[in-house]
């Protein structure tokens, strides 16, 4: 399969199921992949998690990857749907909406147990089938977020020389530097003790980024 863009299949007989079955797809699928990274996570395995037949999944998703894609739009729109609401949009300064949301996105990650496994695997895919397509989606995905859910943010706080996507970017880079570490000292990921850290960098950001007079 071509690496030039994510794979797009009709959905809509898997999500025509009741909820509940959804979810259970869904959840089998994060638990797997997050366990065992894309290569090693086995369909049939996945299946039997969730009470159905390998052929079945194929029904509802083209293929392996195609359902690994779906897994990762799906588990973005959740914690997009965790965090909008009526509080959200009457925050609008930049690192007030950054902390609101992380502090948000928690009950996604307690509703799914190996997301934070499963998000960090899809950020280090080393699988030719996938590696290229989801580090390229994931960067699109802050222009498209920025663009729906910051619209109504103060960027005029910001220095001229420094725009919302330059601090977000920083923002990725420093988590995504801290999960480098963690990886190679052996140690879990602790979401409570990234949240700590996360503080610290929307603060440490904030002073590099904003105007003086907004500090």
């Amino acid at each position: 399969m071509s690496q030039k863009e994510a794979p797009v299949s009709d959905h809509d007989a898997f999500e025509k199921l009741p909820a509940e079955r959804q979810e259970r797809v869904i959840a089998a699928g994060v638990e797997a992949f997050g366990r065992n990274g894309y290569q090693h996570a086995r369909t049939q395995d996945i299946a039997a998690r969730c009470g159905i037949s390998k052929g079945l999944l194929f029904f509802y998703f083209r293929n392996k990857c195609d359902f690994y894609f779906y897994l990762l739009d799906t588990v973005r729109e959740k914690m997009v749907e965790s965090i909008i609401g009526e509080e959200y949009w009457q925050i609008d300064d930049y690192f007030d909406v950054m902390l609101y949301c992380a502090d948000a996105r928690m009950d996604v990650f307690d509703r799914y147990p190996y997301l934070i496994e499963f998000s960090i695997r899809a950020f280090y895919s080393e699988h030719r089938d996938v590696s290229t397509v989801a580090g390229r989606w994931m960067y699109n995905q802050v222009d498209e977020l920025l663009e729906r859910y910051f619209h109504h943010v103060h960027a005029d706080r910001f220095r001229d020389e420094v725009s919302m996507r330059d601090a977000t970017d920083l923002l990725i880079w420093l988590g995504d530097g801290y999960m480098h570490q963690q990886r190679s000292l052996g140690r879990a990921i602790r979401l409570d003790e990234m949240m700590v850290q996360f503080r610290g960098w929307c603060s440490m950001v904030k002073q590099w980024a904003y105007k003086p007079e907004f500090l």
